[in-house]
């Protein structure tokens, strides 16, 4: 149950430059933004989020981050409760940081359809591209996840335990669109998106 009170929401953008397939791809020019800067504008312009922080193992040159200690670069998870316990929101957004094209329209929906139904999680997917992914957990799933979970897949990924164990909603539609790919994870996809951007 959310408090009957404002809500204080918190936007976290997951961020490293250590990707196995495509490393340092976040500092990777879009024009003359790079594709973490163009995230974070993106993620700026939604309505209903109070704070946005950049949550990463290590420094990212450029940017503000926030470095929880002793948490294994892996454990996403540790990594957003420990940026989450550090802000005190009510509801958590979670945004990676290889998502250029990121619609703020759905941060703002996926906070509002979790408040209206009164959700523990929700996203976005399977329903739109990849790329345009939104995730949104309360702050007590996320700290229920953070304490009970120990799969390193769920720890790495963050949702699948929430989703298994709390009371959580997708945004439905009649087509499924998870087959479109508009995130950053090798330099054809950097290719593709600076296509679409008319950027080089």
């Amino acid at each position: 149950m959310l408090p009957k009170r404002p809500l204080k929401v918190l936007g976290v953008i997951q961020a490293r430059l250590t990707s196995k397939r495509f490393p340092g791809k976040i500092l990777k020019k879009i024009g003359k933004k790079t594709v973490l800067q163009h995230v974070v504008d993106a993620c700026k312009k939604a309505k209903k989020v109070d704070e946005w922080v950049i949550a990463s193992p290590h420094p990212i040159p450029g940017f503000k981050t926030f470095i929880p200690e002793n948490v294994k670069e892996e454990d996403v998870l540790s990594r957003i409760y420990q940026c989450a316990l550090e802000y005190k929101p009510d509801l958590v957004v979670r945004i990676t940081a290889d998502c250029p094209l990121l619609d703020p329209y759905w941060i703002d929906f996926c906070i509002d359809t979790l408040v209206w139904c009164d959700y523990d999680f929700i996203c976005n997917t399977p329903y739109c591209p990849d790329g345009l992914d939104v995730e949104v957990y309360t702050m007590d799933a996320l700290t229920c996840a953070y304490h009970l979970a120990t799969d390193p897949f769920d720890r790495e990924h963050v949702h699948p335990y929430i989703r298994r164990t709390s009371f959580y909603g997708e945004v439905s539609g009649v087509f499924n669109y998870d087959h479109i790919k508009l995130s950053i994870d090798t330099p054809e996809d950097l290719e593709r998106v600076r296509r679409i951007y008319g950027l080089h």
